[in-house]
């Protein structure tokens, strides 16, 4: 690998050769056009298994499933004796 040239070096060689200075820049630039529309591509794929993924409109979200029973209408039951004490004692308790 290359060792990176100073600042000074690169402005010495500018001056005496600006042709590799010129090929230099157009080479950086050339791979920062690439950087950004690698930057700039939507990603191919999720972090998250498709299962969780919201965002995922080629396999959408099933829907929560609903109860196919039907509503009545009527009130719920209540039990006839319930004072909230437990089992009374029958008529023929001992006390």
């Amino acid at each position: 690998m290359v060792q990176r040239p100073t600042r000074d070096e690169l402005i010495a060689l500018a001056k005496a050769d600006p042709e590799p200075i010129a090929d230099l820049v157009l080479m950086l630039w050339d791979c920062v056009e690439t950087l950004e529309r690698c930057i700039a591509e939507p990603e191919r794929t999720s972090r998250k298994p498709s299962s969780t993924d919201k965002g995922n409109f080629t396999n959408p979200p099933k829907p929560k499933p609903q109860s196919l029973r039907k509503k009545s209408g009527r009130k719920t039951a209540i039990p006839r004796l319930h004072s909230g004490k437990g089992r009374q004692p029958g008529p023929f308790h001992d006390p």
